[in-house]
């Protein structure tokens, strides 16, 4: 037969029940292992123990018994122990007390101790008020008449400030205009920057170009062209124009950078010395300045 458990739940309604209907010492413990364990139970009726209707403790299992023995055994002990605990724990209890009572009545002493001091000082500070209220007094004296400067210069300052903003506004005013007068003067610097830039770059980096023949004309964006070819002797004197318009004023140095010539020669808008034609070779150097309508050859280098 399969061991029944008595649940917590099941005692608790048999030991309700049992109790109404006739006196009962009951006793319950836990035994560690999920079991309630029942001691000294007595009923006259029947009872429900784990879902089964029970009228004689002979209708339970001899297992149970022996368990419900042993787990009795068990929780005597435990109490035992606990006795012993308890005992001790008491003893403790009683020592403590002892303990308070003495800490208690030191803590009177010193309260009173500090009670008297308290109130020696409260004597004390009570005096010290009275010399303080007197200086109260005076210094309500001293504030009343350093609020009536206060309130004089107070007047003062606004309509200092009063004059202050007027010079403020008029200073604004010109501000803005200073500003109005400061953007156009960034606008023209930038402008200025822009234009030494271009010329910086016109006068400073050199061109580099290549002549493949005669009708390509020799760039003058910047003041030092640099031409070559590829190998192939190249001549201006049959070209509509061997070099660029430029800007009156404006001079060009022209490099030649190879030894295949390229060769200039007087007329369509290039004025040589003397009408001389130029075949320039790797090194050679020629420099022009422009009257409005001709390159006019200022001086030549044969290198």
């Amino acid at each position: 037969m399969k061991m029944r458990q008595i649940t917590m739940r099941a005692i608790i309604g048999a030991v309700t029940a049992l109790a109404a209907l006739s006196p009962a010492v009951v006793s319950a413990v836990e035994d560690g292992q999920g079991t309630n364990v029942v001691r000294s139970l007595r009923a006259t009726e029947a009872i429900e123990l784990g879902g089964e209707r029970i009228a004689s403790w002979n209708e339970i299992p001899g297992t149970d018994l022996t368990e419900l023995e042993s787990a009795t055994n068990a929780l005597n002990a435990r109490v035992g122990n606990l006795e012993s605990a308890t005992n001790a724990l008491n003893d403790a209890v009683n020592a403590e007390t002892t303990a308070r009572e003495n800490a208690d009545a030191a803590l009177q002493d010193n309260i009173n101790a500090e009670t008297l001091a308290r109130e020696n000082a409260d004597s004390a500070l009570e005096s010290a008020t009275n010399v303080l209220n007197t200086r109260v007094g005076n210094l309500e004296s001293a504030t009343n008449a350093l609020n009536d400067a206060v309130n004089a210069e107070t007047t003062a300052r606004e309509n200092a400030d009063i004059a202050l903003q007027d010079a403020t506004n008029s200073l604004n005013g010109r501000v803005g205009s200073l500003e109005t007068a400061t953007n156009a003067l960034d606008s023209s610097v930038n402008a200025l920057n822009a234009r030494t830039n271009d010329w910086n770059m016109a006068v400073y980096t050199p061109g580099s170009q290549q002549i493949p023949d005669n009708n390509t004309t020799v760039s003058v964006a910047r003041a030092v062209a640099k031409i070559g070819n590829d190998g192939s002797p190249v001549s201006f004197s049959d070209c509509e124009k061997s070099i660029a318009a430029g800007s009156i004023g404006q001079f060009l140095t022209v490099i030649c950078t190879n030894d295949a010539p390229i060769k200039f020669s007087n007329g369509k808008g290039v004025i040589l010395a003397e009408g001389v034609s130029f075949s320039m070779n790797s090194h050679d150097v020629i420099q022009l300045v422009y009257d409005g309508a001709n390159w006019v050859e200022v001086h030549r280098t044969d290198n």
